[in-house]
């Protein structure tokens, strides 16, 4: 019980919140692939 509180805690603060990677840029190299693809 005491593993869970600490996960609920660790969830709740900006720990929880903090990014370690933006999937923005994924998102946008994952586009450019597709046209590339659809362009031949």
């Amino acid at each position: 019980m005491l593993v869970c509180a600490r996960l609920r805690h660790v969830a709740g603060t900006q720990w929880g919140t903090k990014r370690y990677m933006n999937m923005e840029h994924l998102k946008e190299l994952d586009l450019q692939n597709q046209s590339d693809i659809i362009a031949g």
